[in-house]
């Protein structure tokens, strides 16, 4: 919500209260996969480096 109201305009008001939730903005629509993809690198690069190396 903190972004939507940072980046986004508000919705139309005439659109009426079932218009559902919105992004209001397609930025905060790139801010989700990239902070999905950063967390998922970041696990799997903690993953890597807490093995023991073979022998």
């Amino acid at each position: 919500m903190l972004a939507a109201q940072l980046w986004g305009a508000a919705p139309d008001p005439s659109l009426g209260p079932e218009y559902g939730f919105t992004l209001r903005s397609y930025a905060v629509l790139l801010l989700w996969p990239g902070a999905t993809a950063f967390v998922t690198f970041v696990l799997a690069l903690f993953g890597v480096l807490s093995r023991k190396p073979v022998k």
